[in-house]
């Protein structure tokens, strides 16, 4: 299993393992179904994120499939291109076995060599498994947005976590 770094070639794949995950997952944005994912969208989406400095897509890759995924989604604005915002999925059948772990290495250093140093996401609560994963990388819950998601008709709440890599700042009194 290596990281790579996808362009609009990949979309078929990313497509797939999106639509996977999205099925599996217990705790993502989107409800089984409800996102539309096909090639044609998804390598759009590569073509405008190859043209943006901060922002970048990855997979954990092997056995001719996509085990896992990441979004980079950075900004252009003066004030925020310090920072990037995660998004990230791995198969059920993939968990377990360090991919998680390897695509969030791989995206923290991609955000280091591109001028990152804020990098935020956000978890349901009680998604242990991956506040664990982003705590053991250094993540810290900066707060917790109420009813934030309604799954399986209860309100969920999510932390949002941040890890910043330089300490050099004005901090609130």
């Amino acid at each position: 299993m290596y990281i790579e770094q996808l362009n609009e070639t990949h979309a078929p794949m990313l497509a797939e393992v999106m639509h996977t995950v999205e099925q599996e997952a217990d705790f993502m944005m989107m409800a089984p179904g409800e996102r539309n994912v096909t090639p044609i969208k998804i390598a759009e989406q590569l073509k405008r994120m190859e043209k943006q400095a901060s922002s970048a897509v990855f997979a954990a890759a092997g056995n001719d499939q996509f085990a896992g995924y990441g979004f980079v989604f950075g900004s252009s604005t003066e004030r925020t291109k310090h920072r990037a915002y995660l998004v990230m999925g791995v198969r059920k059948s993939s968990q377990g076995q360090g991919i998680g772990s390897r695509l969030l290495e791989h995206m923290i250093s991609w955000c280091g060599e591109n001028g990152v140093m804020r990098i935020e996401l956000t978890t349901v609560c009680r998604n242990k498994e991956a506040v664990r994963l982003y705590e053991k990388f250094g993540f810290q819950v900066e707060g917790k947005k109420q009813a934030s998601l309604i799954i399986n008709d209860k309100p969920e709440d999510e932390y949002m976590m941040a890890r910043v890599e330089d300490e050099e700042r004005s901090e609130c009194e």
